[in-house]
């Protein structure tokens, strides 16, 4: 079975594997003990954070382990509704209408009406005067957008907002869990706020990561012992924690080595599509997007019976975010782009990982291409007895 929805999630790397079974087995002590066993366990996270902040390019204090995104991106827009806005501001907050399900909802929950939604174009990039105009308003003092779209893999300008955001003295957040493993983590450091999933580059699920300004020393995850310097409590999964560390240095290195591979399986990919599909329409083809995905909106037939079908033929496709799968609307990132219900209903998202091979995206492309003829000929065929029925 070929994999093509690695934007959703990700095999754990066999490397990834192994050194969380050996921290697992040689170092299962709770670190916060006072005896020989968790002090050992502990200087191994104090080592281990040092190892992911210089991946990351950040200073080790900054950086947080948390059990993921979604519980990173919750609390840090939690502290903002609540003791994080500046002195001399209303406690507004903006966001991105393609963003996350866990950025919109817990937004939406918790600043009810100081929610300024910032809208993007078709192409799915953000309107930067219309960011402006809600940044000089001088009553934000957060704004949050993904770095990838994790259905379209639109990369936003985010160096352009950053200075947008400073300019107006207001700070920025991005998810960059589709960065991960995928994109140069050059920069990253001046933005304010970070956070990442281990699960979407090879590492285990329910561990990941927030990165917090060094001038903010109050905010707080959850309450409890006290764990990650006051500002996360529950004992730390050292375990998992050296399996995501693993599996970043692990995709870094890969990725560089791999760069013009890597970019070449989706071109070619959507060329052969292009040609050989008649009306097909890839989702913000005309802007930078993530080397690994691609947005299909297909001229005919409903996005579950493409999937249903590339599954019989050993090809696993998505139709937008797994979190979101159940929305009867259709994705609603492609709502906020502006597509009709109708073109949401056709869309399928394909996304690679760095071990996915030109001959992976050529057999995918053909499958397409024949799950194609085949619909269009069982539909023509329906038509055909449907036409006979009605004569008789």
């Amino acid at each position: 079975m070929k994999f093509f929805d690695n934007n959703a999630t990700t095999p754990m790397l066999s490397e990834s594997k192994t050194a969380w079974l050996q921290v697992q087995d040689g170092f299962w002590a709770n670190l916060s003990a006072p005896y020989q066993q968790g002090v050992a366990v502990r200087r191994k996270l104090v080592a281990k954070r040092e190892e992911f902040a210089k991946i990351l390019k950040i200073d080790a204090n900054r950086l947080v382990f948390t059990s993921g995104a979604t519980e990173s991106n919750n609390g840090i827009i939690r502290y903002f509704s609540t003791t994080g806005a500046d002195v001399g501001k209303s406690k507004e907050m903006g966001y991105l209408s393609t963003d996350h399900s866990s950025v919109v909802n817990s937004t939406q929950a918790l600043f009810g009406d100081r929610a300024n939604v910032v809208v993007v174009n078709h192409d799915g990039v953000v309107q930067l005067d219309k960011l402006e105009k809600m940044l000089t308003k001088g009553v934000v003092s957060l704004f949050s957008m993904s770095l990838v779209n994790h259905e379209t893999g639109t990369i936003q300008p985010w160096k352009a907002v950053l200075d947008m955001c400073h300019l107006n003295n207001v700070r920025l957040h991005c998810d960059i869990t589709q960065c991960l493993g995928k994109f140069s983590l050059e920069g990253f450091s001046e933005i304010d706020f970070l956070s990442g999933s281990a699960h979407k580059f090879g590492g285990p699920k329910g561990v990941g990561f927030a990165v917090i300004p060094s001038d903010i020393d109050n905010i707080c995850f959850q309450e409890g012992g006290g764990q990650e310097g006051g500002r996360r409590s529950g004992t730390e999964d050292v375990s998992s924690i050296y399996a995501m560390v693993t599996a970043l240095d692990v995709s870094e290195s890969v990725r560089k080595g791999h760069v013009e591979e890597l970019e070449e399986g989706r071109s070619m990919f959507e060329t052969c599509l292009k040609a050989k599909i008649k009306g097909i329409h890839i989702v913000s083809e005309g802007v930078d997007r993530i080397w690994n995905t691609s947005m299909l909106v297909m001229p005919k037939f409903e996005n579950v019976i493409w999937m249903s079908q590339l599954e019989k033929k050993g090809f696993i496709v998505s139709f937008g975010s797994a979190c979101g799968s159940l929305r009867s609307e259709g994705s609603s990132v492609l709502e906020a782009m502006g597509f009709s219900l109708d073109e949401r209903t056709r869309s399928i998202r394909v996304s690679s990982s760095l071990y996915t091979s030109l001959s992976d995206w050529t057999l995918l492309a053909e499958a397409i291409v024949k799950t194609f003829c085949e619909l269009e000929e069982s539909e023509l065929k329906s038509k055909s007895r449907l036409t006979q029925v009605i004569e008789i």
